[in-house]
């Protein structure tokens, strides 16, 4: 959604939510946690982080021995990840690129790819699955770390109160501005994956384009939130992850 412009006039506000989960120990090992319970134990793994933001999903992956491209649209965006990365003394391989195109990068690349508040930003989630697919190795991962967010938001005055007061909360424990909070909401409201339920839309645009769905885990905000994370950002709902794979027999289709 929006201009790479856009999402680059937000990068310093957002890099704060980077800063203060990444370098919060109990947070950065929850979401460590839930990353092998992902992609489990192995090493090593050449992973694509579409959509990288800030640097938030990319570091984590690094420090756990991965290789790791992160792909990201806007500049501002991609040099506060690039500093974040090297401050920490972290080797993460960020490229300015557009999820839909991914056109640095060879077919059958990566063992993974990871997309993590991403997918509902999308004006075309379909297009971006089929070009995920053509990176990906037969037999690689693809995962989707989302939610409901503007749906879940439009259907509750009560959750709509709990945003405005979680903005004090966020102002206080990680300096964000209270001023301009909630701009841009009426295009979120009108994006493709905030007028259909979720995941279920996920899984049959990813089966359409040939992928095959392994697990869905349907809420991971108790394993990723305490109280203060849940009080600041628990009005969006559940957190769900995607889990889907490239078939050996997609490739042989593709190829032929």
């Amino acid at each position: 959604m929006g201009s790479a412009e856009f999402w680059s006039n937000a990068a310093l506000e957002y890099n704060k939510k980077t800063i203060y989960d990444f370098d919060n120990e109990k947070t950065n090992r929850a979401w460590r946690e839930v990353l092998v319970d992902i992609l489990g134990q192995k090493e090593n793994m050449r992973v694509l982080d579409a959509g990288s933001g800030t640097g938030f999903l990319s570091m984590l992956l690094a420090t756990m021995g991965h290789s790791v491209v992160g792909v990201e649209r806007a500049p501002n965006m991609l040099k506060i990840a690039s500093e974040n990365a090297v401050n920490r003394g972290l080797h993460v391989d960020f490229v300015l690129g557009d999820v839909y195109n991914l056109q640095m990068i060879e077919q059958d690349s990566f063992d993974a790819l990871l997309s993590r508040y991403l997918v509902w930003t999308l004006e075309s989630p379909e297009k971006a699955f089929r070009e995920w697919l053509r990176v990906l190795k037969p037999g690689g991962r693809l995962i989707i770390i989302d939610a409901n967010w503007y749906p879940n938001l439009s259907r509750s005055p009560f959750l709509k109160m709990w945003r405005k007061m979680s903005w004090l909360l966020d102002f206080v424990t990680e300096g964000k501005k209270l001023r301009g909070r909630g701009e841009g909401d009426v295009a979120f409201y009108n994006l493709p994956f905030s007028r259909v339920e979720r995941p279920e839309e996920d899984v049959r645009l990813l089966e359409l384009c040939g992928y095959r769905v392994l697990e869905i885990k349907p809420n991971i905000r108790p394993q990723i939130n305490d109280l203060l994370d849940y009080l600041k950002t628990g009005y969006w709902g559940p957190i769900f992850v995607i889990i889907a794979e490239k078939s050996c027999e997609e490739e042989k289709t593709h190829s032929a």
